[in-house]
């Protein structure tokens, strides 16, 4: 993911973390509240973490936007469930932390991404 982009987000006030220069996602936390930022198959997306299960998978699309996400966009990510998620929302398990996602995500290693001087 572009540097741009990671330190825009640092710029809202974010802690943002990636697995690797070119992923096209990151991670960002403030507090207790995990959400990602991704590029999906045509859009820039904000979307939900939460602990994988078999019925809502690891998070949820809450919303569609651009490269440069507001801070209440992605606030968005912080969220539970989309209200279209219905049925789904009792399998949703939230991390207390990014710590514990951490635990969870063994396999994967995060790097916090640095505030440019």
């Amino acid at each position: 993911m572009k540097q741009e982009i990671l330190q825009h987000i640092i710029s809202l006030g974010f802690n943002v973390y990636t697995c690797n220069d070119t992923a096209n996602f990151c991670l960002y936390e403030r507090g207790d509240k995990l959400g990602m930022f991704t590029l999906g198959r045509c859009n820039w997306e904000i979307h939900s973490v939460h602990k994988g299960n078999l019925c809502s998978g690891t998070g949820f699309n809450m919303a569609d936007t651009s490269e440069t996400p507001t801070k209440e966009e992605l606030e968005l990510g912080f969220g539970y469930a989309p209200e279209w998620a219905g049925q789904y929302r009792d399998s949703v398990v939230k991390y207390r932390n990014f710590e514990e996602f951490l635990k969870d995500r063994a396999v994967m290693q995060y790097k916090k991404v640095e505030k440019a001087v």
